[in-house]
């Protein structure tokens, strides 16, 4: 269902209610969690569900997902991390990481017989701060 917001805060009305399910034709990153709370030898583990439509014609093996990671939450510079092969090979974990002081964002690409076909969106692992106050 789509609205519209206008200059005057008038809302339009409401359009047909409409369902459909996204074609997944990339990678999804579903999981990035902290193993490992440490300044050196921290550990994050990174999952990926694989593409489910894949036109072979187009896109044939071998397949490879390049893993990249920047040390902010909002994933402002990434670096590569490594590597993982095949389409099913949808797990990383990146070892001897700051976790205890960064957070850390993800964001994998995947390429088919060394062509980039697409990437994820990014996503990062949870960080909390606190802030004292008097009591």
């Amino acid at each position: 269902m789509v609205v519209a917001f206008f200059a005057d805060s008038a809302l339009s009305y409401a359009s047909a209610e409409v369902c459909t399910e996204l074609i997944r034709d990339v990678p999804v990153i579903t999981n990035v969690s902290i193993t490992n709370t440490d300044v050196l030898t921290g550990s994050v583990y990174v999952a990926w569900s694989s593409p489910k439509v894949i036109d072979s014609a187009q896109t044939p093996p071998p397949y490879e997902y390049k893993i990249y990671r920047s040390s902010d939450a909002g994933g402002n510079n990434f670096v590569y991390a490594g590597s993982a092969f095949g389409l099913f090979d949808t797990t990383y974990n990146d070892l001897n990481l700051n976790t205890k002081d960064n957070p850390w964002a993800y964001k994998i690409e995947w390429y088919s017989n060394g062509i980039k076909v697409g990437e994820t969106l990014k996503a990062s692992s949870v960080f909390l701060t606190t802030l004292p106050t008097d009591n």
